[in-house]
């Protein structure tokens, strides 16, 4: 199919957003951007080289899934529903009957669920339809989906992603604005190329500011300043400190952010999941001991009304 496009002339972008329904955003939109400035071939050396290390990543046995904690989440809350749906109204009126309250953390478990019995199945079924769908379907760079921009927005201002969708965006900026400049091409037009990569789409809007102001004349180091697309862009064009040395300090910066943002995804995925794990262990800990704690106690309260 992408040979039928390439015959009819389309180039290797569009044959591919046609022929390919399935590739990768980030790839289709480096495709893009490399085509209008003559570095297809590196570029799809480089996507190579990116889909090698997903494939190499994905081949690696991961001490815990990042489907076990939603998949423990949805399971207890099915059995809280289930519960608090059949089971629990009966143990309230067995407790009432005997004049004996139960116990407060059971309490607590059951007006928390409420009428909440009902939906929680509906609602869980309807994440994991979403997430699966935002798994697997295909980012649209150049036409974004809804779900793309809402989670572009959410990851873009939640404090922990939020560092890294912006070191991410920089990064493939600052690899692509390094090609264009070996490629001889303006600041302006590689800015405007640099728009269409699949990055944050919160990061492009200052792309486009960048750009609205560097062709208004304005200074490009100072413009990068005032638009927020990050200091270490606004450094390597800077001319009076770094004259005639845009292209080394942007090879710096590539350098240091791919080596930065590594590190901190290292240190985050090894803290983080203990701690996940600790915390689905109390929930789990606390369904638990609230499940059996009034069967217990009926079974005390029974034993004693028994002997003598």
């Amino acid at each position: 199919r992408i040979n039928y496009w390439l015959i009819q002339g389309q180039p290797l972008s569009e044959a591919l957003r046609r022929g390919y329904p399935q590739c990768p955003g980030f790839a289709l939109a480096q495709v893009a951007a490399a085509e209008k400035i003559n570095q297809l071939p590196d570029c799809l050396a480089h996507i190579e080289e990116q889909l090698g290390q997903r494939d190499a990543e994905g081949n690696i046995v991961q001490p815990v899934n990042a489907f076990y904690p939603f998949a423990i989440i949805c399971f207890a809350s099915l059995v809280l529903a289930g519960m608090g749906w059949k089971i629990f109204p009966q143990w309230e009126n067995m407790f009432s009957d005997m004049g004996v309250k139960m116990p407060a953390i059971s309490v607590w478990l059951l007006g928390s669920m409420g009428w909440q019995t009902r939906i929680v199945p509906f609602v869980l079924a309807m994440i994991g339809i979403i997430w699966m769908y935002v798994l697997f379907r295909p980012r649209t760079p150049q036409q974004p989906k809804l779900l793309s921009r809402i989670g572009d927005f959410l990851k873009w201002h939640c404090p922990v992603t939020s560092w890294f969708e912006i070191k991410m965006s920089t990064l493939q900026t600052v690899s692509f604005l390094r090609k264009s400049i070996e490629a001889d091409d303006r600041v302006d037009i590689a800015i405007a190329n640099a728009a269409g990569l699949d990055t944050n789409i919160c990061y492009r809007r200052r792309l486009r500011d960048w750009l609205k102001r560097v062709e208004s004349g304005e200074n490009i180091a100072d413009a990068a300043r005032a638009s927020g697309v990050g200091s270490g862009l606004a450094w390597a064009f800077d001319q009076s400190a770094n004259p005639g040395q845009t292209l080394r300090v942007l090879e710096m910066l590539e350098s240091a952010y791919r080596a930065a943002y590594s590190y901190k995804a290292n240190i985050v995925r090894y803290a983080f999941w203990p701690c996940v794990i600790v915390g689905l262990g109390i929930f789990v800990g606390i369904i638990v001991y609230s499940l059996f704690l009034p069967l217990v106690t009926l079974i005390d309260i029974n034993v004693r009304g028994c002997t003598p």
